[in-house]
């Protein structure tokens, strides 16, 4: 469908995709794009893209019918994968130390955030599990 374009015009490797046999069907919820990021999207290697969507406006304009019937798409391979699919990279949300949580567990040692909790000093890498 396209790019997902966030607040200030900020495109995040985000796209919105959709099923093409949902608006076929007129399925429920068939106009819910899914979100889908940039790494984890799979084009297709001929270069040959299909917009059956567009077209289909286009030719409600171009034939002045209210609706015009989507056309068929063969099928084709889901994923270009042997067998299942890579798995995504995750990251690691790192932990905040806030002042509560340097009086529960403690400070570490030699970490200047630490010491200057209140100043907004950066912790060392040590401290942040």
């Amino acid at each position: 469908m396209g790019w997902r374009v966030d607040a200030g015009f900020v495109h995040r490797n985000v796209h919105l995709v959709l099923d093409y046999e949902n608006p076929r069907s007129k399925s429920k919820g068939f106009g819910r794009p899914f979100q889908v990021y940039t790494t984890e999207l799979v084009e297709p290697s001929e270069g040959n893209f299909i917009f059956p969507l567009y077209e289909a406006s286009v030719a409600r304009l171009n034939l002045l019918q209210p609706s015009v019937k989507l056309p068929s798409i063969a099928e084709r391979e889901a994923l270009p994968f042997e067998g299942q699919a890579p798995p995504p990279a995750v990251r690691k949300r790192k932990t905040y130390v806030t002042l509560e949580r340097a009086i529960k567990y403690g400070k570490t040692i030699g970490c200047k955030g630490c010491d200057r909790i209140a100043e907004g000093v950066p912790h060392s890498l040590r401290c942040l599990p």
